[in-house]
């Protein structure tokens, strides 16, 4: 290792061939670095400027806390890494550069951190116990990852005069109801791999493919705390975010033909949006309702649970057999290519043995699971939330191919019986069934 103090001092070490073997902890004023392979820092304060370089060999890293007043310059040979993990305090401006092409840059700052230009072939990861932010142009050819430790934090990389091109998928973290995050990411395709954000999460991309998520809950969750708002704005460019945990309302902005596919997990409230192409929406359970004005160019398909049964097209509003609501009234919506609600509630309309129980003014209806057998009488109006769940019930239980619905007609006048079979001829086709 080396120790160097020279509190009031520079240290100016930069010779080519000098080779650090182990770690190198400074305190001085101003203080450049050279070693000729890869070299590790050890706790250092610098109340100047720092200045580290690796010309060959290997990259940079670090096994202490760095301290340093004014700006800070990293840079490593070209195919190599800078990783500085340690949570050190960076008060001036940080810029990593390369003599050839920077492969990696990992940094964990206590405070606030501000992105210098940066390019790189592979991936990004930022931590920082404040916020985050850029002033130059960010391209990242790998994954990047953003983390805000404190409450509150913003991370913003949208900045009107600056480009970005995050090529690989974000992962992104930040607590608290204001810890709002913002990215665009110019003509370049915006991919969440996960994603948990207190406040608002505010993306755009002008790319074709748009912005979408994993698309997989073993992959990662897209939870957002405050409000979605996703905007496409150039070549068409779609939203198709299927993983969404969103408390807040949702904003989804799709330019020219661009289709919009979001699932919500638990409720769906939709902000002022426009979308060019087709719109399909899901909530997996609780309302779905609007707080703005909705404007759909394509086809309009409003999905309330995981997999609903009835589908009505024109409508606006629904309740479905739970009483939870589908409620797309405000002024001005619409729906120029229609609409189609899809929610848990009645038969279809063309079962025939539902329709011989609206027929009949009085009738049994039994409930057998097992040996516990319930019996109901009453007019098909009364009865009919049982009917509709029995059918859910067995539906969602056993394949549509192994089932069937009977409406048995009793000898004694005007007295059904509904009952659900599943039949399985797997066995020697001998036929097995369960009956409700």
């Amino acid at each position: 290792t080396t120790t160097i103090s020279s509190s009031g001092s520079n240290v100016t070490l930069t010779e080519a061939s000098n080779n650090f073997g182990g770690a190198v902890s400074i305190t001085g004023v101003d203080v450049t670095l050279v070693d000729a392979n890869a070299i590790d820092l050890g706790a250092s304060t610098v109340t100047g400027d720092y200045v580290v370089t690796a010309t060959a060999g290997g990259g940079i890293t670090d096994s202490g806390v760095l301290n340093i007043t004014g700006t800070s310059t990293f840079t490593a040979a070209g195919g190599q890494s800078i990783l500085l993990n340690e949570s050190s305090i960076f008060t001036g401006a940080v810029t990593f550069a390369s003599g050839g092409t920077l492969v990696g840059v990992s940094i964990t700052d206590s405070t606030d951190f501000d992105l210098q230009a940066l390019t790189l072939s592979g991936n990004l990861l930022v931590a920082s116990g404040g916020s985050i932010t850029q002033s130059g142009n960010l391209t990242i050819g790998g994954a990047s990852s953003f983390t805000t430790s404190t409450t509150d934090k913003t991370i913003t990389l949208s900045v009107p005069t600056l480009t970005n091109a995050f090529t690989g998928a974000f992962t992104l973290s930040s607590t608290g109801e204001n810890a709002h995050v913002t990215i665009d990411n110019g003509t370049t395709a915006i991919v969440i791999t996960s994603a948990s954000v207190g406040g608002n999460l505010t993306l755009t991309s002008g790319a074709a493919a748009g912005i979408t998520d994993s698309g997989s809950t073993d992959s990662g969750i897209v939870t957002v705390g405050g409000n979605l708002v996703a905007t496409t704005n150039a070549n068409n460019g779609v939203i198709n975010m299927v993983t969404l945990a969103v408390d807040g309302s949702i904003s989804l902005t799709t330019n020219g033909t661009g289709n919009a596919t979001i699932v919500n997990d638990a409720g769906l409230v939709f902000a002022t949006s426009t979308i060019g192409g087709n719109l399909i929406a899901t909530a997996n359970t609780l309302n779905i309702a609007d707080s703005g004005t909705l404007r759909v160019t394509g086809v309009t398909n409003i999905y309330l649970g995981t997999n609903p049964v009835l589908s009505v097209s024109g409508a606006t509003t629904a309740t479905d057999i739970y009483g939870l609501t589908i409620t797309l009234d405000t002024a001005n919506n619409l729906f120029t290519g229609g609409i189609t609600l899809h929610y848990d509630n009645v038969l279809p309309p063309d079962n025939g043995d539902i329709d011989l129980a609206r027929q009949v003014t009085f009738a049994e209806l039994d409930f057998a699971i097992d040996q516990n057998i319930t019996k109901i009488y009453g007019s098909y109006e009364e009865m009919q939330d049982d009917i509709f769940w029995m059918y859910k019930l067995f539906r969602d239980s056993f394949p549509e191919q192994e089932q069937f619905l009977e409406v048995v007609r009793q000898p004694q006048s005007n007295q059904v019986k509904l009952r659900k079979i599943k039949a399985n001829t797997n066995k020697n086709n001998a036929s097995e069934g369960k009956e409700l």
